[in-house]
């Protein structure tokens, strides 16, 4: 990828949804993303979870079924991206597991499915897992939630 193309990709927020990066030229070559695990399985994978939904549709009684409950942003609870959050598949949202959050209200989420960020690992049955930081703050949003049990 041209290093213009991803800077306008990182400044935009924009940084899940493999369609997006295909036509980037962005996609991960076939030994890294072999075998690959969507953000639900990854995040699934991690805490024991079976019969999942897509991403954006978690908090719609799923988590709340498997002993989850809403609460405020922190360190090592799952993330919820709503379709319209920035950076989210707008087909699916986005899963993942928070592992740092800046004074500004940027996040850095821990997730497979994820086309920037750290290099990929093998981690909770997925080869394709790294931290992103989204680009768009939390603060005040409402298409965005966090869950613990």
């Amino acid at each position: 990828m041209k290093p213009s193309k991803l800077l306008s990709v990182l400044a935009s927020g924009v940084l899940v949804g493999a369609p997006m990066f295909a036509s980037l030229g962005a996609m991960p070559s076939s030994s890294e993303a072999s075998p690959s695990c969507q953000c639900t399985q990854y995040v699934a994978n991690r805490f024991g979870l079976r019969g999942f939904p897509h991403a954006g549709d978690w908090n719609d009684g799923f988590l709340q079924r498997n002993g989850f409950r809403q609460v405020a942003p922190r360190v090592g609870t799952i993330v919820i991206m709503e379709r319209s959050f920035p950076g989210s598949n707008t087909s699916f949202g986005h899963v993942g597991i928070v592992e740092s959050i800046d004074g500004r209200g940027r996040i850095t989420v821990r997730g497979a499915n994820q086309y920037v960020g750290t290099r990929l690992v093998n981690e909770a049955g997925c080869s394709n897992a790294r931290s992103t930081q989204f680009g768009t703050s939390i603060n005040g949003r409402r298409d965005i939630s966090f869950w613990a049990r």
